[in-house]
């Protein structure tokens, strides 16, 4: 009931950050998921939908980190033999 109800929401707010409609598919999922384990953690302390906000852009930032990591250590590699950081900090974009 939770996923219906706040899906469209999520999947809108992944994909301001994230420009893959897969990836945005992933993240949403992922989002549910860590919400689904924190319920019981969820205090009430803010609404619902902006603890799970929250979750979503933790979620997206997560997963844009390590795509980037993954990106740098696939061998994007200088002259020097060295793993260029400007070129992989220059392709961290969600």
């Amino acid at each position: 009931m939770l996923v219906v109800k706040y899906q469209r929401r999520i999947e809108r707010l992944i994909g301001r950050m994230v420009r893959d409609a897969d990836l945005v598919q992933d993240i949403a999922q992922e989002t549910f998921i860590r919400a689904y384990r924190a319920l019981p953690q969820f205090r009430g302390d803010s609404a619902f939908y902006t603890w799970r906000y929250r979750i979503a852009i933790n979620t997206a930032k997560n997963a844009a980190a390590s795509r980037s990591r993954s990106r740098c250590s696939d061998g994007k590699v200088s002259g020097a033999g060295l793993t260029s950081l400007s070129s992989c900090r220059a392709s961290v974009t969600l």
